[in-house]
């Protein structure tokens, strides 16, 4: 008997932990799991001073490749107005920018 409760505690242990990895990994490969109807919240330095757009209107539009090969919902959309934004925005994109805006 002791044997039998023994596994049975290993099993349920297994499966736990089965359920918690399941649903992390359900949770970051499908970002539209925890995407609202409203938007998202972006993170990014106030320096970079990028136009930021997370409605619905401007995520749709921006989903559709201009080959129409794939279709995909970003987590927002960045309107960069010059080529000095741009810089900055792959300077950041790239790990070499940081918050204090230096």
């Amino acid at each position: 008997i002791i044997i039998f409760l023994i596994h049975n505690q290993r099993m349920a242990i297994s499966l736990s932990f089965s359920i918690i990895i399941l649903t992390t990994l359900l949770i970051s490969l499908n970002p539209a799991l925890i995407k609202s109807e409203e938007g998202i919240d972006v993170l990014l330095p106030i320096s970079l001073n990028l136009t930021v757009l997370t409605d619905p209107l401007s995520i749709s539009t921006a989903s559709h490749d201009f080959g129409n090969i794939t279709d995909e919902n970003p987590g927002a959309v960045l309107c960069p107005s010059s080529t000095a934004e741009v810089t900055r925005l792959l300077h950041f994109a790239n790990g070499g920018f940081s918050y204090g805006g230096g």
